[in-house]
């Protein structure tokens, strides 16, 4: 009977640097999935550059041969971000082993632990209003993170009378989102939803500009990711609930409102968060 060669892999935990996953990608050749994704590794690229990668027991695996068999995105991730990151490596693996898990793909809001509904606000929030475009995961996933009690707050105060002609406006979503980021009032908001959802008047306040709204959502067949419709859209509610605030009486027809109020206020945010300068 022929004897069958036994391998002993080693572990352990190594502080790989930009430089060393530089390296450790040379030994790439051999790895049957060489092919990557920019998408994954712009994802784990922002985890690591915000502090946010942890050891959670998965790990780059060398081969007997030195051929790397698994991790090159999270390698690839390490240059990208320009940070050391703490990562279990095992070496010495049968070269012949291909059994790796790959894992099976999560919803984000299994991931952070959140309701289905924050993380699809969250979708909505930074793809058609924090880019005007689609981001990837990794950007909603830290976004959520980081904005998580203003986002759960825009979807409360965007559900409030839970009619239809609200609850499912992207626009109107990411203008609350947008003005409570701003300092606008919460109480305030609140006040105008409730006028828009039930077209009624409170505490004696003209509420044409929200009846107005209210009119502009329902007709409304289709919402677009276009930039110039998503911008109005949000400049619509922004200058509805501006003269709502102020008592004002104005039966215009928002759908042609300027959009400069929608990119002077995206602007702001984006500011807030060091992507312009």
């Amino acid at each position: 009977m022929e004897n069958l060669k036994t391998y002993a892999p080693t572990g352990t935990v190594e502080t790989i640097t930009p430089a060393m996953a530089e390296e450790y990608l040379k030994h790439n050749e051999h790895n049957p999935r060489k092919s990557a994704s920019r998408r994954q590794v712009e994802s784990y690229a922002r985890d690591m550059a915000a502090g946010k990668w942890f050891i959670n027991g998965e790990p780059i695996v060398f081969d007997a041969n030195g051929d790397l068999k698994n991790g090159q995105h999270r390698l690839m991730a390490v240059i990208k971000a320009n940070v050391p990151v703490n990562m279990y490596v095992i070496r010495g693996v049968d070269p012949c082993v291909t059994t790796f898990d790959y894992g099976m793909l999560r919803r984000m809001s299994q991931e952070l632990g959140v309701s289905r509904n924050v993380e699809v606000l969250a979708n909505v929030i930074v793809s058609n209003a924090y880019y005007l475009g689609r981001p990837s995961k990794g950007v909603v996933r830290d976004y959520i993170l980081r904005h998580l009690d203003e986002i759960q707050k825009a979807l409360n105060l965007s559900q409030i009378g839970a009619t239809k002609a609200i609850g499912y406006k992207r626009d109107v979503y990411t203008a609350i989102y947008l003005m409570l980021r701003c300092g606008e009032d919460e109480n305030e908001i609140e006040q105008f939803m409730r006028v828009v959802n039930t077209q009624f008047m409170l505490i004696n306040r003209e509420s044409s500009s929200a009846i107005v709204l209210y009119k502009y959502l329902n007709e409304r067949k289709t919402v677009t990711a276009q930039r110039y419709d998503v911008l109005t859209g949000i400049a619509t509610v922004m200058v509805a609930f501006s003269d709502f605030a102020k008592g004002n009486k104005r039966m215009l027809r928002y759908k042609t409102v300027n959009t400069a109020i929608a990119q002077n206020m995206l602007t702001q945010v984006r500011r807030e968060d060091g992507l312009e300068g």
